[in-house]
Formats: C-alpha cells, structure tokens, sequence
C-alpha cells in the first residue's frame, strides 16, 4: 500500500506466498466512483497458489482501476487507487451508469514475458489463463487451448481443468480378485485475505491441508500493545507469551464468548477450554486455559505463564490460538485441528505505517501491528460468521492496544 496523488491510496498486488511472483485479476468487486470501507473487499486475484479478495487499504471511494479484469501483473505492480473522503454526485452517477473502466496504461508495471504464458493465435481471440490455471493444467498435462471456459468472458477456470484432467485420465481396470475402490480426491483450497500490506521477501507461510479436507482463511490487521510479545521470564523455564500477546489471546475469548459458532462442537458459550500456542528457537511451547472467557487480559496472563509447557497442546480444546515468533514471517494460513471448526494465528507485531482518520482528514501514523490469520471449516461456519468473529477480535484487541 503506497500514497499517490491527491491523498490517494495505491492497491497493489499482494505476495501471497513466498514463491509468488504475479497474480491475475479475475473479478473487480466495486467500480471508480463506488464509496469503499477500509479492509471492505475491492476485488478478487489468482495466483498459482491461491485465490484471493484483495481489500480496500483504507475508506473513502475508488478513485482509480489501473489493472483490468484478466490481466496478469506482478506482485507490487499498481491495480486501483482509492481516495480520501465521500463519492461525489458525478461519481455516483458514473459508478451507475458508465460502462467498466479502462486500465491507466501509464501507470501499469509490465509483467515481463513467460515462458508458460500462452500466446493467442493471429486472429483469433485472446486468452488470458490465470497463474493458477496455468500450473494445474501443466501439472495434469491438460492442452489449455483446447479447453472451452466457464469463467466469466470465457475464461479458464481451474475446475475447467480439473474437469479436463478427470476426463483424459484412463479408468482403472480392478482384477477380479481385488474389491472396487473410488478413489477420492482433496477439495481446492480458496483463501481469502482481508488485509492489504506492502509486498515483503517473505509474506506468507502456508501449512497444507489434510486430505479431502477444505478451509478458507481471512486475513486482518490488529493494533496490539506495545509490549512484550514473547519471551523469558524468571517464573518459566521457557519463553512465555507478555502482556501485548495475553491481550490479543483475552481479545479472542472474549470473541469467542459472542460467536460460539467458531468454538469445536461441545465446547459451551463460555469458549470452554483455549489452547495456546507459541514457537521459539527450541521448540513450540503450549498452554491450555481453562474458562478462557471468564479472564481478563491480567488473568490470561498469569494462566499462561503457570501453564506453559513444551510440546503442543494437548487435544480436547474448544479453539487454538497460536502466536507466531518469526519476524521475517508477517502471517501463517494454519488448518484448524482436528476435532475443531477454526483456529486464529497472530504474527509478531511489528512498527508499520497506517492511514488514520485525523479530525476527519486523513493522516499518517506509526503503529504496533499484528497481521491475524483466521482459518475456519466453511462447511461448519459461513464467512459471514468467520468475518463477524473475526472483526470482534479486532476490535477488542484495538480497544486493549
């Protein structure tokens, strides 16, 4: 996120992934002219990782689309400009009855050629195959030309391809000694960020899924106090969470307490029994709180620092929390564990510069940030349930930093 022109704010291309080098941009979620909240999705991108809606930065109205629909960039490269303050009645009129805005050419970083880039044919019609595309049909050995899309403008879509690859693979032919088996095959993964940060070297860390089990993860900024967030302590022969992560941990019990439908079935209203857990350079250290939400930040803190034990938490809990160490990692897309519906994992927080609301104007501001990562099962909780939660946490968190 970058400041432009005029007080606006620069979307970019967000690294999803460490490996990511360019996204694709499949759907614009607002139109120029349209009135966007901060962190209210902007639109949706491709990588060959993951798909993903992109957010808005900060409030106010978007003033810009520099990247058009279907149009692979790379990471960094400029998409939209939003700009401070409320849509005019022109802009009003034009987010309702223009037609799609065109990309700013000027202000669009070219992707330099690839070699896995398709290449439309002389007078046919151009097709764009999203990163993600482009690596399932190279790894099922699908010819992406002879595919018909049924994305939107024609385009490619991966269930296209896996579609594709199911039909072209030969069925097996069981002897007679041996049973039938129908082989099964895990569900694409899809996630979802709700934060847009500076592209860094090391972004993203992902834990892959289990087999035939599916999980999207939102993803946010939380203000946390500046404090310790872990360390060692003279009571504790391991490193314990402080102050700063006991906040954000009484921040999601508390959360918890208002949206049970987060916690693992069994586990009450009360957000039941909450594993902790932390990693630092000998190991991952865990705790379990009893009762969670009936603690203030003081009491999870002192339950923590009595409780932590090396090794991962033991099973039985209704959620985990997890508390990342790693300051080159700015968040982690981690699969609930088994038995639980969701689980919430917070990066070190670390100094970033943030658009604020001063007196009604925009302005700039140094603050303590943690990126906070929410995975849920979405056959279990819909992501309006997950986002609800997930803005509890952040705001209770805010009214503790």
């Amino acid at each position: 996120m970058t400041g432009g022109r005029e007080g606006r704010v620069a979307v970019t291309m967000p690294q999803l992934g460490e490996t990511v080098a360019e996204g694709t941009v499949l759907r614009w979620l607002k139109q120029v002219g349209e009135a966007v909240a901060d962190q209210e999705p902007l639109l949706e991108i491709s990588t060959d990782k993951v798909d993903a809606e992109v957010p808005s930065p900060a409030a106010g109205v978007l003033a810009e689309i520099v990247v058009g629909e279907d149009e692979t960039v790379d990471v960094g490269t400029v998409l939209a400009h939003v700009a401070p303050g409320a849509p005019s009645p022109g802009q009003r009129a034009e987010a309702t009855g223009a037609p799609p805005v065109e990309p700013a050419a000027e202000e669009r970083s070219p992707s330099p050629p690839s070699g896995e880039r398709s290449s439309p044919p002389a007078g046919g019609p151009r097709h764009r195959h999203s990163p993600r595309v482009r690596r399932l049909a190279h790894d099922s050995g699908v010819d992406l030309a002879s595919l018909t899309g049924t994305g939107p403008a024609g385009r490619v879509t991966p269930d296209d391809v896996e579609r594709a690859a199911r039909h072209a693979a030969p069925e097996p032919v069981p002897s007679p000694e041996a049973p039938v088996s129908v082989p099964t095959r895990a569900a694409p993964q899809r996630v979802s960020t709700a934060a847009a940060t500076e592209p860094l070297p090391s972004l993203a860390r992902s834990s892959a899924p289990a087999a035939n089990r599916a999980f999207r993860t939102l993803v946010a900024e939380v203000d946390v106090p500046a404090a310790q967030w872990v360390g060692s302590s003279d009571q504790a022969s391991v490193p314990v969470p402080g102050s700063a992560a006991a906040a954000v941990v009484a921040a999601v019990a508390g959360a918890l307490r208002s949206h049970p439908s987060l916690l693992a079935p069994g586990a009450g209203a009360d957000a039941g029994d909450l594993a902790v857990s932390w990693s630092t350079g000998s190991g991952t250290t865990s705790c379990l709180l009893s009762q969670a939400g009936e603690l203030n930040v003081g009491g999870v803190a002192q339950r923590l620092l009595a409780g932590a034990t090396a090794g991962e938490p033991p099973p039985g809990a209704g959620f985990t929390v997890s508390l990342l160490q790693d300051t080159d990692v700015l968040f982690e897309v981690a699969e609930p564990p088994p038995g639980q519906v969701a689980t919430i994992v917070f990066g070190t927080p670390t100094r970033r510069v943030v658009v604020v609301d001063a007196d009604g104007s925009p302005g700039i501001a140094i603050r303590q940030r943690s990126s906070v990562a929410l995975s849920h099962d979405p056959g279990t909780v819909s992501r309006e349930a997950a986002l609800a939660f997930l803005r509890d946490v952040v705001r209770r968190a805010h009214s503790r930093a």
